[in-house]
């Protein structure tokens, strides 16, 4: 019997980028698929997009709150109970998703065959730019001593990756509980989840069969969010600065003397662009 294909998509609000999502799914030639659509809150019809669709589906819904992290950990509440009432099996998979990617009509089935092939491994699809075709390096690398991220030089390096379209077997999912969307919202809820599946032990790989492309134009561009207003920056929720989502993360993924060090790092820090932005020169 073949796996079953269980993929978590967290959505809120982009009917367009969703809707070519779902043709992408709808033409898989690997049928053997249920999609767990997390809604937290759409208004402009985006759930409504399903009703032309044929295969399985689930939908799970928020109230707009739930951001990112919410939207996975959702979905991972789901996937376990499922599992704990044997409705999911050790071999079936489980594949996380944005909505902002393409892929053609093979995706499923190479993903299927990079599980089988890779034992106590979390998988993540060869990114391709949808409009330059260039390639997008998933497999990341933190320093837990500085907290940053940089692009890792090779497989050893890496130590967390994105969940742009990220896959593992689904008994390997449940194993590990790697969300803390409470303090975890939006930003950084990705690489917590995968850092915590490298601390137990799997190893975390870049595809080179399953290729999705990625719309960049749907992500707002990250280098902008220096010249915003302290609230914008460090208080916005969907900011990659959000002060309390850096806070925790490092305060949760951290050990020993970094676990206080850090967390105090980026309060000071905060405190420090406070006064740079809001004190004038000459005052």
């Amino acid at each position: 019997m073949s796996s079953s294909v269980f993929i978590i998509l967290p959505v809120h609000n982009r009917k367009r980028t969703t809707r070519l999502f779902l043709d992408c799914l709808d033409k898989q030639d690997y049928k053997n698929f249920t999609l767990v659509l997390i809604d937290d809150g759409s208004t402009d019809g985006t759930v409504g997009l399903l009703d032309k669709y044929s295969f399985k589906k689930v939908v799970l819904h928020g109230d707009g709150s739930l951001f990112w992290g919410g939207g996975l950990e959702v979905g991972y509440n789901y996937i376990l109970e499922e599992y704990t009432n044997k409705k999911i099996s050790n071999d079936d998979i489980v594949l996380i998703c944005n909505d902002d990617i393409e892929f053609d009509k093979y995706l499923l089935e190479s993903i299927v065959a990079d599980l089988e092939s890779i034992e106590s491994a979390i998988i993540h699809a060869k990114v391709l730019d949808q409009k330059t075709g260039e390639s997008i390096k998933s497999g990341i690398h933190y320093d837990f001593n500085r907290m940053s991220f940089k692009v890792a030089e090779n497989v050893k390096m890496t130590n967390c990756l994105p969940t742009r379209c990220l896959y593992m077997y689904a008994a390997d999912y449940v194993n590990v509980q790697g969300y803390k969307s409470r303090y975890i919202r939006h930003y950084l809820s990705d690489y917590f989840l995968t850092i915590s599946f490298w601390k137990n032990g799997y190893k975390l790989l870049e595809s080179s069969n399953t290729v999705i492309k990625l719309d960049n134009n749907t992500t707002k561009n990250k280098k902008a969010i220096f010249n915003q207003k302290f609230s914008k920056k460090y208080l916005d929720i969907r900011s990659p600065r959000y002060i309390k989502s850096r806070f925790f993360f490092a305060f949760f993924i951290s050990s020993g003397l970094t676990k206080l060090v850090l967390p105090l790092k980026i309060l000071v820090e905060c405190i420090i662009d406070y006064f740079r932005m809001t004190i004038k020169p000459g005052k």
